[in-house]
């Protein structure tokens, strides 16, 4: 393993910052469920993944948040 970057798949935080800053836009609570939706979809396809990947995503920092988003691997 090397320790240098966090071993043969990285580490944990090199994986979230990327997946936080795509869904940053979806953590506005002002956002009506219209607007949510649509910018979910924009993103989604933006990034190449499905809808339920970007609410994948989304949904530790809804539940826990901002500071305690443990993202999926």
């Amino acid at each position: 393993m090397d320790s240098q970057n966090g071993g043969r798949f990285g580490n944990n935080r090199d994986r979230a910052q990327p997946r936080f800053r795509l869904i940053a836009p979806l953590l506005d609570d002002t956002l009506n469920r219209t607007t949510f939706r649509k910018r979910r979809q924009e993103i989604a396809v933006k990034a190449g993944l499905s809808q339920t990947t970007v609410t994948r995503y989304l949904e530790p920092c809804k539940a826990e948040g901002i500071n305690g988003n443990r993202l999926p691997r």
